[in-house]
């Protein structure tokens, strides 16, 4: 197995356009690769991807009852 220096001395080699190539290959296999587990087999939310859902309608406030409007119509 190469080392960190082998493998950058053999970037720095490279043409511009090899560079690219390689720059495009990495980030190909990136995309692939399953998004890593912690030691406990759950995940991090750090590695949920953000979501926009629109804009803030009302900001709440100390009066809202937040968890009854989630539990409204179940019984």
């Amino acid at each position: 197995m190469l080392s960190l220096n082998e493998i950058e001395r053999a970037v720095d080699d490279l043409t511009r356009d090899e560079k690219r190539e390689l720059h495009r290959y990495l980030e190909d296999a990136l995309q692939r690769q399953p998004p890593e587990r912690s030691a406990g087999g759950g995940h991090s939310v750090l590695q949920i991807p953000a979501v926009h859902v629109g804009a803030v309608l009302r900001l709440a406030s100390a009066d809202d009852d937040l968890l009854g409007e989630m539990l409204e119509g179940r019984k």
